[in-house]
């Protein structure tokens, strides 16, 4: 529970015939981490079986008809169980039907287009037929030039163009959409200087395409037909590729998911080595399910097979499986977010199960504050299922927040002790209640509090590290690098309180030159440790020799966001305290400001907590054993 679970590195040497029985073996079993081959000089890798490639193939087109026909299809769909009789139907079903919609939507696509070109072109047409002439005047001239758009100023451009062209020119002008539109007949000799007029005015032109040049506006009722047509046309296509989602956006998901598998298992022998008969697999197994895997694939092959456990060097990459209680399981997701352990390390989820949620508490204590981020957690939970691991967390947090508000006795900001009913049963059972004030009274006793928490903390991170350097180093090496840090404290301790004027009883009174033996002894402690850390980590270990401390000190921060959040509820209690004895209005407007404060120092009281408590494991915590860069443990199968 403490450490990654115990791999097996096997190695599994079959002949070729058995390989396909193998594989499904290893997929069904989700036992095996498969070690990916590179060629060898004796040795090739694997090939493919001879159907991946047709495979291959038909699941692009299922994946391609899923997002064609928009099915929406769930995270964990099962997948359909196909054996060698249906799997040829299977093909033939999902290539009938690509075929089919790629048709449809080839149709559907030429019709949107020219659906969307009639619109234009009855756009255009009803803005020409506004200038009041028939349609069939604007054609190909020899000797005159037609222009037809919108200006920025009719009234201008008219004078503009009486001014240059005197009377050889018909101009005729309509409002469209608060532009001006205009069409103008000159002279062919005058088009460029007429060009250049229209500039002038921001022209704009309209074209008439060639087929409706010199036809008249009765052009316009045909392409209402047509438009109408097309619409019935694109109403039938869409409705057609209604109907096939309908019938396959069940099994089609599914399909594709089982020939997904099927992919895999047939490209699987391009991570194996092989020889002519043989093939060659090598992979991580846990220990407990080695034995099981054994017998099993021994069943299956007529014991035809060689299977022998290798042994893991220090250069391979062990996979790292964790093995944690369930409760303690969603805390792997902080893991997650920094690096898993590696195979060599202890995993410090259930000591995060235990500290993350009491500094959180810590923090956030407030019993009112605890209740509604609980209910909004579960809330949550049932909303969005894919991230439970996180809102468990977030729960258990609450919780401790609630334990908590009773600790230090707040409800909203408010101590529950002066409520008439709390104060009488405090006053009659003699009890001290609060447990722990938070007030500016207690600031020094919190303050040490914290830092006695972060000396716990941290020595804590420390012994776990010496577990780590013990079994992976020895000894020796544990005692110069954790060790020291150990030393080099019980030597700052004696310092301290040789400072502060207490001296154990056996150095009561003893000097050496002058200066007190116990601090002589400490400082002398603290060299002793320093050298040890120069031993055992080098330049490294005596630079960081501050960080333990600075470390601890940091815990203060649990002290410094409970005040935050305990002041900012005072001042909302305090501004509404007196609204509400105010009236009507006066009521409103305070239930509204204690609302809307509370919801925002809820809100700020969640987030700060959430990433101090885990800025406290990260950095305070984990750099005095974890070092991460596990890999995890992903068994072939495992993500179908």
């Amino acid at each position: 529970m403490l450490r990654p679970e115990k791999m097996a590195k096997l190695r599994i040497i079959c002949p070729k015939s058995h390989l396909k029985r193998i594989i499904d073996e290893l997929h069904c079993s989700r036992a095996v981490d498969i070690i990916e081959h590179s060629k060898e000089d004796s040795l090739d890798i694997g090939t493919p079986f001879s159907e991946s490639s047709e495979l291959s193939e038909v699941t692009i087109k299922a994946r391609s008809l899923i997002s064609q026909l928009n099915i929406i299809t769930e995270k964990k769909i099962a997948a359909e169980s196909l054996d060698k009789k249906t799997i040829k139907d299977t093909i033939k079903n999902i290539n009938g039907l690509y075929e089919k919609v790629s048709e449809i939507n080839s149709c559907l696509k030429d019709a949107e287009t020219e659906l969307k070109s009639l619109n234009e072109s009855m756009v255009r047409l009803k803005k020409i037929k506004s200038l009041g002439l028939p349609l069939e005047l604007y054609r190909e001239y020899n000797s005159l030039a037609y222009f037809i758009g919108h200006v920025s100023d009719i009234q201008g451009l008219k004078l503009d163009i009486k001014k240059e062209f005197n009377s050889n020119y018909s101009i005729r002008c309509a409002q469209d959409d608060n532009k001006a539109l205009v069409s103008v007949f000159i002279d062919k000799r005058k088009e460029m200087q007429m060009i250049k007029l229209l500039q002038k005015y921001n022209y704009s032109e309209i074209t008439i395409a060639k087929e409706h040049t010199g036809s008249d506006f009765k052009i316009i009722d045909s392409i209402a037909k047509d438009i109408v047509a097309l619409k019935k046309r694109i109403s039938a296509l869409a409705g057609e590729l209604a109907r096939l989602k309908k019938e396959n956006e069940q099994s089609l998901p599914r399909k594709e998911r089982a020939l997904s598998i099927m992919i895999k298992k047939a490209e699987a022998p391009l991570m194996f080595l092989e020889t002519k008969n043989i093939s060659i697999i090598s992979g991580w197994v846990p220990e407990d399910a080695k034995e099981r895997l054994e017998e099993r694939l021994g069943q299956i092959t007529n014991e035809s097979i060689i299977t022998e456990e290798l042994e893991i060097k220090e250069t391979d990459s062990v996979p790292v499986k964790l093995d944690n209680p369930l409760p303690v399981r969603p805390y792997e997701f902080l893991l997650h977010m920094f690096s898993l352990p590696s195979y060599k390390e202890l995993d410090p989820s259930l000591f995060m199960f235990i500290t993350f949620p009491l500094f959180f508490g810590f923090m956030l204590g407030d019993i009112g504050y605890g209740i509604v981020t609980m209910m909004l957690f579960f809330f949550l939970k049932r909303l969005m299922p894919e991230g439970k691991d996180l809102l468990n967390i977030m729960i258990f947090s609450s919780i401790s927040s609630i334990i908590f508000g009773f600790v230090f006795g707040e409800f909203f900001g408010f101590e529950i002790v002066e409520f008439h009913a709390i104060e009488q049963i405090v006053h009659e059972s003699h009890i001290h209640y609060p447990f722990i004030h938070r007030n500016a009274e207690s600031v020094l006793d919190l303050i040490m509090m914290t830092i006695g928490i972060g000396v716990v903390h941290v020595n804590f991170g420390l012994i776990m590290g010496y577990i780590n350097v013990c079994r992976n180093k020895g000894h020796k090496h544990a005692i110069l690098e954790k060790g020291s840090w150990f030393i080099i404290q019980l030597g700052v301790l004696l310092v301290g309180l040789s400072m502060a004027g207490f001296s154990l009883f056996i150095l009561n009174g003893l000097r050496i030159a002058g200066q007190p033996l116990q601090m002589c002894i400490g400082f002398a402690v603290i060299a002793a440790g320093g050298v040890m850390i120069f031993l055992g980590e080098g330049v490294q270990g005596v630079v960081e020799l501050p960080s333990v401390f600075v470390h601890m000190g940091s815990y203060m921060r649990l002290m410094a966001i409970g005040f935050a959040s305990v002041g900012l509820a005072a001042v909302i209690n305090e501004q509404t305290g007196p609204l509400m004895k105010g009236g009507t209005v006066g009521i409103i407007c305070g239930i509204t400001i204690f609302t809307v404060g509370h919801i925002i120092n809820i809100a700020l009281g969640v987030i700060g907590p959430f990433l101090h408590s885990l800025r406290l494991h990260y950095v305070e915590y984990f750099t005095k054993f974890y070092k991460g860069g596990g890999k995890e443990f992903l068994p072939f199968g495992a993500k179908d």
